[in-house]
């Protein structure tokens, strides 16, 4: 199985890299590591995963806040958004149609 971030989910994901970075040398790599963390737990069982509408489903990363929204596609995974809890909660719903 394999994954794709659609373009506004990477510049997310990159953004809050980028800011956790600023904020201490360990947070942003601690950061992408929890994302990347996710992806693997998402691909090896993609419907574990809470569903929330549309044939969406979220993770939530355990040391961070945020989630990521996510369809599973036959053998694809598309991640349509890499979210803040506290910001625009519903964004994802725009992406998918």
């Amino acid at each position: 199985m394999n994954f794709v971030f659609n373009q506004a989910a990477l510049i997310e994901y990159r953004e809050a890299a980028e800011w956790y970075q600023h904020r201490s040398i360990l947070a942003g790599p601690r950061f992408i590591h929890e994302v990347e963390t996710a992806i693997e737990a998402i691909l090896s069982d993609p419907q574990r995963y809470q569903p929330i509408g549309n044939g969406c489903q979220v993770f939530r990363l355990k040391r961070f806040p945020y989630k990521l929204y996510y369809l599973h596609e036959h053998e694809l995974i598309i991640i349509y958004a890499v979210m803040h809890e506290r910001r625009k909660p519903d964004v994802w719903r725009d992406r998918l149609g």
